[in-house]
Formats: structure tokens, C-alpha cells, sequence
């Protein structure tokens, strides 16, 4: 199992749309499981999408691609408390970058995310 650490208390303005500068690498990634730990403070909400890429540079949503997660708050997840271990599944691609979008465009949120690949 590999792990990537995304973002360590980011903080993402309200209606903002960040896309994560480190790349993932899926070469390394055995059996396609891939899961997002994410911890979010702040009062805001955030959608998380992915991106794709062969070339390493031109990263894009694959038309088939379903959001990693919705509006999710600090009061999201199985504790109530904006924190969960949310899995996901990929089309086949060698990169993999995370795409971040505030969407209650009020408030900004903090947001912790790793991501787990095996």
C-alpha cells in the first residue's frame, strides 16, 4: 500500500476550486483499491472530483467519472465530525491528481487529505 498526503490543513476559500498539484502515481498501484482519508474543519462544503492523465500533463475528468464525494461538511462522515475513509474507483489511467471545489460559497473549509493506493 502506498500513501499520498494531498493537503495538510488547506484552507479553500469560499466558491473556490482548487486542483492538487501532486501527482499520483497508479503504476504502483497492484489491485486498483484507492481510498481518500479526509478530515475537513470550517463551515463550508466540498465536492472532490478526479483527474486522469497519460501524458502526465493533460489531466482531465474521464466523461464516465462519478464524484469521490458531495458536499461534504464538518459534520459529514460515520462520527458526525468531518472526518471518514471514503473509497473510490478510477478508470484505467497512469496519473491521478484530485480536483477540490468549496460549494456552500459562503464559507472556506480546512481540509486534510490523503489518499491510499494498493
Amino acid at each position: 500500500m502506498i500513501t499520498t498526503t494531498l493537503y495538510t490543513a488547506y484552507t479553500i476559500a469560499a466558491g473556490v476550486t482548487v486542483t492538487c498539484p501532486k501527482v499520483i502515481n497508479l503504476r504502483q498501484a497492484e489491485y486498483g483499491i484507492f481510498t481518500l482519508h479526509l478530515i475537513l474543519t470550517g463551515d463550508g462544503t466540498l465536492t472532490i472530483t478526479y483527474l486522469l492523465a497519460h501524458d502526465g500533463v493533460h489531466f482531465l475528468t474521464p466523461v464516465t467519472a462519478s464524484e469521490i464525494v458531495v458536499d461534504f461538511s464538518k459534520t459529514s462522515g460515520p462520527g458526525s465530525d468531518g472526518i471518514d475513509l471514503i473509497p473510490f474507483d478510477l478508470e484505467l489511467a497512469p496519473q491521478l491528481k484530485l480536483k477540490f471545489e468549496e460549494t456552500s460559497t459562503t464559507d472556506a473549509v480546512v481540509v486534510t487529505a490523503i489518499v491510499a493506493t494498493h
